[in-house]
């Protein structure tokens, strides 16, 4: 499941956020408004910092799972040493003469008393959580921004209401 693409990327479409109850309500008319709230979330969560610093967590975690079942496999180290580290010399010609050794080792885990699979474990659960945060940021900012424009069309409605009672009452005098 670690490695394969996760569907927390940014750039995606997040209308799968939005509340299920927002269908369109009298056929085509309500489409345009249904886009307008789709590109409206998308846009906010795409400049949310909220989202980015949880999207940011996610990957970080992504990246600590793996390292974590990277201790399951064989460990190789390799170390190089050159004249220069060694012991100073008794003449220059000694010096000059100084070669380079090298020391490869490697290490197998062959049991570990389940060390390497409970934090392989706990680096999962912290990635499924961090995936959860991310989740939750994305709905919490399409709620606001799907409040924010239904404020919005309540407010404009209020002032269309406003100037037909004041285009009646020029009329009335």
């Amino acid at each position: 499941r670690i490695g394969q693409r996760s569907n927390f990327g940014l750039t995606q479409d997040v209308t799968e956020d939005l509340p299920r109850w927002i269908e369109p309500i009298n056929g085509a008319r309500a489409l345009p408004v249904l886009g307008l709230i789709r590109n409206a979330a998308n846009y906010a969560i795409l400049r949310s910092a909220t989202v980015r610093e949880a999207a940011a967590a996610f990957r970080a975690s992504s990246q600590d799972v793996r390292e974590a079942q990277a201790a399951k496999y064989p460990q190789v180290s390799l170390e190089v040493t050159s004249r220069y580290s060694q012991a100073p010399a008794s003449s220059y010609a000694q010096s000059l003469r100084g070669t380079p050794y090298y020391v490869a080792t490697a290490s197998v885990p062959v049991y570990d008393f389940g060390r390497i699979a409970g934090q392989v474990g706990s680096k999962v659960a912290s990635y499924d959580a961090q995936g959860e945060r991310l989740r939750s940021a994305r709905e919490t900012i399409s709620g606001e921004t799907l409040i924010a424009l239904i404020e919005l069309a309540r407010s404009r409605a209020l002032i269309s209401a406003t100037d037909r009672y004041l285009a009646r009452m020029d009329q009335l005098a």
